[in-house]
């Protein structure tokens, strides 16, 4: 993405003697203050919130261009689409018909990109896979393709498995379930969540940070929110008494729903 918090890593990454040029994983989750700002700053930026596929695919490439003829050498990719990039151009480049059967709106976008790039550089793809010491991949996404890659012997180089590290898990559950998961029932539900009775079905990691986001608000707009949990297992008891909560079986919250 291309946001205030990713703007802080751009900042940290140049701080330590990186020299990074930047594009956004998802066309629309870009700040465009927080894009300026690091642009301003005199990182390469690629991304603006709304831009088209046919942008996506075009900014994605344009990270790879150095204006002194240099390639990268790490990629740090969310989603896999850097990586994919190189891998499928460089297939391309020995066999086009790799290309023929796009099977959606941003495959039509993606083919069509590579298509025109190895009109005029036929060997540009190759040359940048060559040139990458290794990539580290963000989400659960990208992940997964890295591992079919690996499975199918077509790994193109050493990855890092960051989705899967313990600080950037519990990190992510954190914070990100208690920003997405409300929002998204607004959204979903269109009615306000204050005074409203949370039941959470199991305390594996998402349902364990998914309980901090509908816990009452420190600022007393919600203080009649609640959560009850209805534990799937005994494996959730341990951490979910570390974090102060008990649990209920769902036949018990279902008969004091009647009673309610």
């Amino acid at each position: 993405h291309m946001t205030i918090q990713t703007a802080v890593l751009i900042e940290t990454l140049r701080a330590l003697g990186a020299d990074v040029r930047w594009a956004s994983c998802n066309i629309f989750s870009t700040q465009d203050h927080a894009a300026a700002a690091i642009a301003a700053g005199g990182t390469p930026v690629f991304a603006y919130k709304g831009e088209n596929l046919v942008e996506y695919w075009a900014y994605t490439h344009r990270i790879f261009e150095w204006s002194d003829g240099g390639t990268p050498n790490m990629i740090l990719d969310d989603g896999g689409d850097a990586t994919l990039l190189i891998g499928l151009g460089a297939k391309a480049e020995k066999d086009l018909s790799v290309l023929d059967n796009p099977g959606s709106e941003e495959e039509v976008a993606l083919f069509d990109s590579i298509r025109e790039r190895l009109k005029t550089q036929p060997n540009w793809y190759s040359t940048i896979q060559a040139n990458i010491m290794g990539v580290t991949e963000e989400t659960t996404t990208g992940v997964k393709r890295l591992y079919q890659m690996q499975k199918d012997g077509e790994l193109l180089f050493p990855a890092i498995n960051v989705n899967d590290s313990a600080t950037k898990s519990k990190f992510d559950n954190l914070y990100g379930c208690r920003e997405s998961l409300v929002d998204s029932i607004k959204r979903a539900t269109d009615v306000m969540v204050a005074g409203k009775l949370a039941v959470v079905l199991g305390y594996g990691r998402r349902q364990r940070f998914g309980t901090v986001a509908s816990r009452p608000r420190r600022d007393g707009m919600d203080h009649r929110n609640r959560s009850h949990l209805c534990p799937a297992g005994s494996d959730g008891r341990l951490p979910r008494g570390h974090d102060g909560r008990s649990g209920k079986p769902g036949r018990y919250l279902c008969h004091r729903h009647r009673q309610l």
